[in-house]
């Protein structure tokens, strides 16, 4: 349970930097587009962690329901 609502709660957290980012961008900022999307990638990564925690936690349990 805690890798599926780690993943949909860190890809939440990275749409506030892409609306930044996309803001910086209107505006030609390109020092605020370059720290926003680090900022979206670290997001991302963690997602991604918690999605692989996820994916294990559910093939555990379908071992056990075996």
């Amino acid at each position: 349970m805690e890798g599926l609502t780690g993943a949909r709660t860190n890809l939440n957290l990275r749409n506030v930097p892409m609306k930044v980012y996309k803001e910086a961008r209107r505006k030609g900022d390109l020092g605020t587009m370059e720290r926003e999307m680090g900022y979206a990638g670290d997001f991302t990564e963690k997602a991604e962690e918690y999605r692989k925690k996820a994916d294990e936690g559910m093939q555990e349990e379908a071992k056990e329901e075996k």
